[in-house]
């Protein structure tokens, strides 16, 4: 849990240091990659009944997993769209982490999921066999 906090912590700080609009520098962007993997890493060398284990092995963060290349696929367009609004930067944040949530679980859903039982199918015919990620339903 001190690397999760720690990690929180610092994005805070270098966050509010570099602010969103100054998004040309370099420090923070290693210094993300490098707390990401080594949370990544920690994560992973834990044993499989830790608490920081079960963090991510619980519904919600599957459920976040999923939805994440779409989560990051929209969260910009919508960010920089409610930017543009002037709002204040806690009703800023809370909206768009609300609609980039929400869009993203739309899209998971109606675009993703489609197309992902194609390849599926696809893969089978080939006799290439499915992908290992469920998809769909358990969502």
């Amino acid at each position: 849990m001190i690397a999760v906090t720690s990690l929180l912590l610092s994005q805070y700080l270098i966050g509010s240091i570099y602010s969103i609009d100054n998004n040309k520098a370099a420090f923070p962007v290693v210094l993300f990659a490098l707390e990401y993997g080594a949370l990544i890493y920690f994560v992973l060398t834990s044993p499989s009944a830790s608490r920081v284990r079960s963090a991510f092995t619980n519904r919600v963060a599957i459920s976040a997993g999923k939805i994440s290349y779409s989560t990051y696929t929209w969260h910009l367009p919508i960010e920089l769209g409610l930017y543009q609004l002037g709002l204040p930067a806690l009703a800023w944040a809370a909206i768009s982490t609300a609609l980039a949530l929400t869009v993203a679980s739309w899209s998971f859903r109606n675009l993703e999921t489609p197309f992902l039982e194609v390849r599926n199918r696809f893969l089978a015919v080939k006799g290439l066999g499915t992908s290992p990620i469920r998809i769909g339903k358990d969502l």
